[in-house]
C-alpha cells in the first residue's frame, strides 16, 4: 500500500525522496498467486508461440490462454511429456501412448515410461526412464532408430531431459552423464554425473546435475555455484524469465538472480505451498507457472506498481533522541520497524542515514553525536536483515537546522533524515 509521509510534532525522522523519483515509474514487481486443477499432480508443462499453455496433469492434457481461458484437450489418462510440432502438441501418457493435440496421429511405446520428448525436424525424440531414446518420424509414424547404450554414446537408458538448442544441438541428459548431438556426431560430457534439467538463455545451455549447475557457451563448461537455499533434493525443471532470473523446481519452488545471489523461496506465505514442484513454464505475458505433485497448478501473475512524488512512502511517528544521547528509545525502535518493512517490500531502494543535533554543544562533540546517531539507527536496520550494501550514515553536527535552539524548539534539529534512494541494480521483487 502506498501512503503519504506525514509530519506531526517533533519528529526526528525525515523522509526526504531525491530528484530520480520525482517522476511515475517501475519499483517492484507484486507476484499474485493463483491456483488452478486443485490436488491434481502436474507433470509437465509446455509454453507455445501462440499465447498458449500446454499442461499435462495425472488426468490427461489441459491447454491455457488468455481468451479461452482453461481447455479439455483429453483426459486418457497421465501425461508424462509435451512436445510442440507448430501449433499441434504432441502428449506422452504413462501407458506409452503418444497422441497428437487434433487426434490426426498417435502410436504406442507400450511399457515405456517415457520422461521428456522434443521434435527436431520431422522426427520425434523421445526420451524414457529404462529404454533410452526412440526417435519416430512424425509423418510416417515409423521408428527410425532406438538409442541406447548398446549401440550409442548413452552411458545409461535412464533419459531425464532432452532439450533442442539453438544450433539445433540436441542434449539428452541422462543418470550418467550428458550426450551433445550435433550433426549426427554424439559426444559424452560429465559421465559421472547425473543430469536433471536444461534451459536455455541468450545462446548459453544451463545444465543442472545432481550437484552443479553448469552454463555452457562456445563450448566452455563453467560451474556455477547456487547459494544454500536455492534447491532442496533433485532438480526437476528450470526456466530463465525475462529478467535473467532462474526458476527452480525441486522439493522447493524457488527464484535465484545470478547477479546479487539472492534466493526467493515460494511457500505458503506466498500464497504457494509446501508441495514438491514438478515443473515451471512462463507464458507470452511473462507469468510464471508451477506444477506440483499434489497440488495442482499455480500461476504467479506479475503485477507492476509505479510510484511518483506525491505517493511515495509511509508515515513515522515518535522517533526522537534525548539530549546528548545516541540511544534508541522503544518508540523508535518501532517506527524503524516500518521503515525495515517498507524496505523489504521494495528491494530497489537505498537509504542514506544523516545525523544533526542541536546548536548549543561545540562542533567537535556535534559531529561525534550526530554520527553515532545515525550509526544507531544503520546497525538496528541492518541488524534486522536489510543488506548493508543498501545503507550508508553520515554525522552532519549542527547543520541544516530544522527550527531554533530554543527549550521548546530544539528537539526537532535532534534529528536523523533519511533520504530514500532507487538502485536500478538491485533486484526487484
Amino acid at each position: 500500500m502506498k501512503q503519504k509521509i506525514n509530519f506531526k510534532g517533533f519528529f526526528l525522522v525525515l523522509i526526504t525522496l531525491l530528484p530520480v523519483l520525482t517522476f511515475a515509474q517501475k519499483v517492484r514487481s507484486v507476484e499474485k498467486c493463483h491456483q488452478f486443477l486443485k490436488d491434481v499432480p502436474v507433470n509437465c508443462l509446455l509454453a507455445d508461440n501462440a499465447e498458449k499453455l500446454w499442461v499435462g496433469t495425472h488426468r490427461g492434457l489441459y491447454v491455457f490462454n488468455s481468451f479461452e481461458g482453461v481447455r479439455t484437450m483429453h483426459e486418457e489418462g497421465a501425461v508424462t511429456a509435451i512436445a510442440m510440432d507448430h501449433n499441434i502438441a504432441w502428449s506422452a501418457l504413462a501407458s506409452g501412448k503418444i497422441i497428437s493435440s487434433d487426434r490426426s496421429k498417435s502410436f504406442n511405446l507400450k511399457g515405456a515410461q517415457i520422461s521428456s520428448m522434443k521434435i527436431k525436424g520431422n522426427e520425434l525424440w523421445i526420451g524414457t526412464r529404462k529404454q533410452g531414446v526412440f526417435v519416430y518420424n512424425t509423418s510416417t509414424m515409423q521408428l527410425v532408430e532406438q538409442y541406447k547404450k548398446s549401440n550409442s554414446n548413452l552411458r545409461s537408458n535412464e533419459v531425464n531431459f532432452i532439450h533442442l538448442d539453438r544450433s539445433n544441438a540436441l542434449w539428452v541428459g541422462t543418470s550418467l552423464g550428458v550426450c551433445h548431438i550435433m550433426n549426427n556426431v554424439w559426444k559424452l560430457h560429465k559421465s559421472n554425473s547425473k543430469m536433471t534439467a536444461a534451459v536455455e538463455k541468450n545462446g548459453e545451455v544451463w545444465l543442472m546435475s545432481h550437484s552443479n549447475l553448469w552454463k555452457i557457451k562456445e563450448g566452455n563448461w563453467d560451474r556455477v555455484v547456487l547459494r544454500r537455499g536455492a534447491t532442496k533434493g533433485k532438480v526437476n525443471n528450470m526456466y530463465f524469465d525475462d529478467n535473467g532470473r532462474l526458476y527452480l523446481a525441486s522439493d522447493i519452488f524457488s527464484r535465484y538472480d545470478l547477479t546479487d545471489k539472492s534466493v526467493k523461496q515460494y511457500n505458503k506465505k506466498t500464497g504457494y505451498t509446501q508441495d514438491k514442484t514438478l515443473c515451471i513454464g512462463i507464458d507470452s505475458e511473462g507469468d510464471v507457472w508451477a506444477g506440483t505433485a499434489k497440488k495442482g497448478l499455480f500461476r504467479f501473475n506479475v503485477i507492476t506498481e509505479e510510484i511518483n512524488d506525491s505517493t511515495n512512502v509511509f508515515t513515522l511517528n515518535n522517533l526522537f533522541f534525548e539530549d546528548d544521547s545516541y540511544e534508541l528509545t522503544y518508540q523508535t525502535k518501532m517506527e524503524l520497524n516500518k521503515l525495515i518493512g517498507y524496505l523489504k517490500q521494495n528491494s530497489t531502494f537505498t537509504i542514506e542515514i544523516n545525523g544533526y543535533t542541536n546548536g548549543l554543544p561545540d562542533n567537535e562533540y556535534c559531529e561525534w553525536l550526530s554520527t553515532w546517531r545515525a550509526k544507531k539507527v544503520y546497525e538496528y536496520v541492518s541488524a534486522y536483515g536489510i543488506s548493508k550494501t543498501r545503507l550508508k550514515y553520515n554525522g552532519f553536527g549542527k547543520n541544516n537546522p530544522m527550527a531554533t535552539d530554543e527549550a521548546k524548539e530544539r528537539n526537532m534539529n535532534q534529528r536523523v533524515e533519511i533520504r530514500v534512494t532507487r538502485n536500478t541494480s538491485l533486484v526487484e521483487y
